[in-house]
């Protein structure tokens, strides 16, 4: 899937309040292909949204330094971080968007949307 696409359908759902989740899953369940995305709203700077298709995505929180890490591989995440301690996994299943909220205390949800990839 092309990303260019992913872009327009969240700023297809972009407003003042951030992007809708409920309208991007929807429309999400109507593709076919492979993906996984993060984005952020520009509105709404401090909400990441991960999107975990069917392609990997691994996600690391690090709760003193209130830093949050992914990238396409794990293998990519322990050559990064190597030597740095306190980093944690945060699984994200297939077919699910992890919401983090970061602009005062941490707030994270995940979200199962249908993706027919």
């Amino acid at each position: 899937m092309d990303s260019e696409l992913l872009a327009q359908l969240a700023n297809r759902h972009a407003g003042e309040a951030g992007i809708d989740l409920a309208a991007l899953c929807e429309d999400l369940c109507h593709l076919e292909g492979r993906m996984s995305a993060v984005m952020v709203s520009r509105t709404q700077p401090g909400t990441i949204i991960l999107l975990k298709g069917n392609m990997p995505v691994e996600v690391r929180w690090h709760p003193r330094l209130r830093v949050w890490a992914y990238a396409s591989e794990s293998a990519i995440l322990t050559w990064a971080l190597a030597g740095k301690n306190g980093w944690e996994p945060v699984p994200v299943p297939a077919n699910h968007v992890l919401v983090v909220r970061t602009l005062s205390d941490i707030s994270v949800n995940m979200i199962p949307f249908k993706f027919n990839g």
